[in-house]
């Protein structure tokens, strides 16, 4: 076959199996498979140098006799690699994946036309509604006192003040101010002071459940010693794998209370409690905003499911809920159940788990739908701008969290989710535009 030659088109043809499951059928003329036949010994010969002849422009009939027995089998691979696509373009069907395709158990003989079959899997067929036929309730986002309160209430959490408790002792609802220090065979190690000592929060190294005996009680001016294993990570590495002790010197006891508004606003600088007021309300108000923006965009999407339903690969639905029983078994038995108890407890959310997971191809799909109808696309500097946050969270550079990315194979879902996002902010988008009030028209023009 030379490089002026056309390559002779194939035929192919689709029967539906059953949702989103179709049959290809494809015939190959013969001038189709000498031409791939040729195809095949060429790219077998290309570095071998034929003496008399420059590269490439050897006869035929020589290069094939330095191919040998595995031509039928790579002709026929080769030829396989070219015609399925070529008739998947032609069907115009949306694949997802071949279905149970083995390449190796077809025999193509040179010189003959060549018909076989193969099965594919396709995406959903999913008709978006008319925007304005969606009905999605604008619900109010202005903060409330309520709202206001609890979260000056979390504020005051977040810095909290501790009282030293006159005669009391160490429980559950109190800490031990302590100072610390480590030793080995008499050797002073690392030291710290202040620390605030809870039960049920063991010093490192220690035993917890001696740590808890002996620090339970406790009161100002005990003095104790705990053994302590110094583990992988502890500051003097030479430390590390042997055994010491801890010594505990408790200082006085304390209770933890929120920080109120006026030692907030001392805490945080901030110039009065009217301005700190201001500032959480203006938070809530945008975090209001941005969770109802985020419950319209699911309402919508569930009455588009119901408005316009689809179904979906079977066989896609089971793979997707075996994948979320795997998950969920996997994170009972960390949690420290047994193998047995967690098949027992996966066994009972099954019913759940496949809802689950059918609903979430659901979405996968029409989000992708949506995306396609609005010519939504990623390019590379939303996957620059990803990769940048991604970065500055993990506290990585862009390049490094590239590569991170890209050796793991994980470019690729990481492009859907910017997708996924662009969807939804457009769904926002056309919600809002619907919600948005009429203009207002001046009298003067209303009467012209």
């Amino acid at each position: 076959m030379t490089k002026k030659s056309k390559t002779v088109p194939i035929e192919a043809s689709f029967d539906s199996l059953g949702t989103c499951h179709f049959k290809i059928s494809v015939k190959v003329p013969a001038q189709r498979v000498n031409q791939e036949y040729e195809h095949t010994i060429r790219a077998a010969t290309r570095s071998v140098k034929v003496p008399g002849f420059r590269s490439g422009k050897a006869p035929m009939n020589m290069l094939r006799s330095m191919v040998g027995d595995g031509l039928p089998a790579e002709a026929a691979e080769h030829l396989l690699e070219h015609v399925i696509p070529e008739a998947l373009v032609g069907t115009k069907l949306e694949v997802l994946r071949l279905i149970d395709f083995d390449a190796s158990s077809h025999d193509i003989p040179e010189g003959e036309d060549y018909s076989f079959d193969f099965e594919v899997e396709t995406a959903p067929d999913i008709e978006l509604p008319e925007w304005s036929d969606l009905n999605i309730e604008a619900k109010p986002t202005e903060p409330s006192e309520e709202q206001l309160e609890e979260t000056l209430k979390a504020i005051g959490r977040d810095h909290p003040r501790f009282e030293e408790k006159e005669g009391a002792s160490l429980d559950t609802d109190t800490l031990a101010e302590s100072d610390i220090q480590f030793f080995l065979d008499g050797e002073e190690g690392p030291q710290a002071e202040d620390l605030r000592l809870a039960l049920g929060s063991p010093l490192y190294g220690s035993d917890p459940e001696t740590y808890d005996k002996e620090m339970a009680g406790a009161t100002a001016g005990k003095e104790l010693d705990l053994d302590v294993e110094f583990n992988e990570g502890f500051e003097k590495t030479e430390w590390v794998g042997k055994k010491g002790k801890v010594q505990v010197k408790v200082k006085r006891i304390v209770t933890p209370r929120h920080a109120s508004v006026e030692e907030l606003v001392a805490d945080l600088q901030i110039e009065s409690e009217e301005k700190l007021r201001e500032m959480v309300t203006s938070r809530i108000g945008m975090e209001n905003e941005a969770n109802e923006r985020r419950r319209q965009v699911e309402e919508a999407l569930d009455s588009i499911l119901s408005m316009k339903p689809f179904e979906l690969p079977a066989r896609l639905i089971e793979e997707e809920a075996k994948h979320a029983e795997q998950g969920a078994l996997e994170r009972l038995q960390k949690s420290g159940k047994s193998e047995e108890e967690a098949k027992k407890e996966v066994k009972g959310q099954r019913p759940a788990l496949q809802d689950n997971s059918k609903k979430s191809l659901q979405m996968y799909f029409l989000l992708r739908r949506i995306a396609a109808s609005a010519q939504l696309s990623v390019n590379k500097k939303d996957l620059d701008q990803a990769y940048r946050e991604i970065g500055m969270r993990n506290g990585t550079d862009v390049k490094t969290t590239q590569a991170f990315y890209k050796e793991r194979g994980l470019e690729s879902q990481l492009q859907g989710d910017i997708l996924e996002g662009k969807a939804r902010n457009y769904v926002a988008t056309m919600l809002a535009a619907q919600n948005a009030p009429a203009p207002e028209v001046e009298a003067s023009s209303a009467a012209e």
